[in-house]
This record gives structure tokens, C-alpha cells and sequence, in this order.
């Protein structure tokens, strides 16, 4: 038999249980289900985007050229596409085919179809929405404190700049 946890997130709760394998030790179970922790998930995330930013860097990518606010658009992409596919993105190298299934899982199959028609191709509709996306979505002047001490606001040119900026000497 399955144990059930609920899981929550912030003040929310997550409509799903989560099945644990009887197997699973009380303490196991205790230290996964630190994933719901608002700490927890924060320090995550970031550890995820500090590993992403390292290995951009190793395949040379020009991450050190980056501003800590331009920093947070790569880590939002590498994070929404995942390492692989952000390496592509950047490049320019993702395919009609995985651009299409990228872009219905988003937005869904009529609007996608719509957005490719509406640019030329999957490519495009799924470029100009994740751009956009971004660009709306990643805007550290709502979350910049100037009362904290040593902190400088950042500004952040458009993900396009960004990504001519990070190319640096990674292989095209």
C-alpha cells in the first residue's frame, strides 16, 4: 500500500497527493517532500540556474559577460527549455519538429498553428513566443530592493542582445 502526502506550495495546495512506495523510508519521504518548502524550491531553482550558467560557460558560452539581471534571462531559459534545448535556442538549431511539440505544449495546437502560420514556421512562432514570454515575464525592476546595502540596479537589454552577448566563442 501507498502512504499519501498532501503536497503545498506557498499557501496553496496542490490538488494531487503524492504516492509513496511502501519501501520508501519515513525519512526519505521527509527529506523529498523538502521540495514543497518556499526555501527549499528558491535555493533550488537557483542551484539549477547556477549549474546551467557553469555549463554554458564550459561549452563557451560568455556567461562572465553577462550582468547578474541578463544572467536571470538565461537562467529562465535554460530552466523553461532545459540545457540541451537552450543550447539550441541560442544557436538556432532547434528543429521545425521539436519546435512544433515546444510550442503546442505551451500554448496549445490551435494557437501554435496560428503563431507558425502567423511567422513562417514552428521556429519562428516558437522564437518570437518564448521571447515575449521572457521579455514579460523577467523583470527584476519589480523585485529590486534599493534599500539593501551594496545592491546596484541592473538593467537587462532585450533576450536577443542577451544571447549575441553569451554566443562568445561556443561552438555554432
Amino acid at each position: 500500500m501507498m502512504e499519501q502526502k498532501p503536497a503545498t506550495i506557498t499557501d496553496r495546495f496542490v490538488a494531487t497527493e503524492l504516492p509513496y512506495p511502501s519501501y520508501v523510508s519515513k525519512a526519505d519521504k521527509a527529506w523529498l517532500n523538502l521540495r514543497f518548502e518556499p526555501e527549499f524550491i528558491i535555493m533550488a531553482a537557483v542551484d539549477y540556474g547556477l549549474y546551467n550558467l557553469a555549463q554554458l560557460q564550459a561549452a563557451g558560452y560568455s556567461v562572465d559577460t553577462l550582468n547578474d539581471a541578463e544572467k536571470a534571462k538565461i537562467f529562465y531559459l535554460t530552466h523553461h527549455l532545459g540545457l540541451a534545448d537552450a543550447k539550441r535556442f541560442i544557436r538556432k538549431t532547434i528543429t521545425e519538429e521539436n519546435a512544433h511539440k515546444l510550442l503546442v505544449a505551451q500554448i496549445g495546437a490551435k494557437k501554435a498553428a496560428k503563431s507558425a502560420k502567423d511567422y513562417g514556421s514552428y521556429v519562428e512562432g516558437h522564437r518570437v513566443w518564448l521571447r515575449k514570454y521572457i521579455e514579460d515575464n523577467i523583470q527584476l525592476d519589480k523585485f529590486y530592493c534599493p534599500k539593501m546595502e551594496f545592491t546596484e540596479k541592473q538593467e537587462s537589454e532585450n533576450l536577443d542582445i542577451v544571447i549575441e552577448k553569451i554566443k562568445g566563442d561556443a561552438i555554432q
